[in-house]
């Protein structure tokens, strides 16, 4: 198989399972099977400006680790850096979805779970690996 193929799995995993997890909590949430409350729900504005802002950080790790490949660099370079750096970012802002779900089941606030979610599931559709990324265009994000 294919390496990109297999990195194109790795992307489609993390995405897949974001947004399940993502729809499970919120529904648990919503019908009450679930929700500590034991977090006070006013802090999760805070809490999510402080996550959000982790999860962007890993789409700038993305794109800064696939800027600094060497153009010169073989294929095979090119496409270890180019690995390294997408798992990377796609890592930060999965983990960063993750928690802020997390968070929220802990305040017992359904919203704030769909709203972590959805902008982890956005964000890691916007990091879609593609093979041109590693050619001498700017990478996107």
């Amino acid at each position: 198989m294919d390496s990109f193929r297999q990195l194109h799995i790795i992307w489609l995993a993390l995405t897949g399972g974001l947004a399940a997890w993502t729809v499970v909590a919120f529904g648990l949430l919503t019908l009450g099977t679930i929700g500590l409350g034991a977090f006070p729900a006013g802090v999760m504005p805070y809490v999510a400006a402080g996550v959000l802002a982790f999860m962007a950080a890993g789409l700038v790790v993305r794109r800064r680790g696939i800027a600094s490949i060497p153009r010169d660099a073989s294929e095979g370079k090119r496409f270890e850096r180019y690995l390294v750096a997408t798992i990377l970012g796609l890592a930060m802002v999965e983990g960063g979805a993750l928690v802020l779900i997390t968070v929220s089941i802990v305040a017992d606030t359904p919203g704030w779970a769909l709203a972590g979610g959805a902008a982890g599931v956005w964000m890691l559709l916007m990091a879609r690996p593609r093979r041109e990324d590693m050619g001498s265009r700017p990478p996107r994000p």
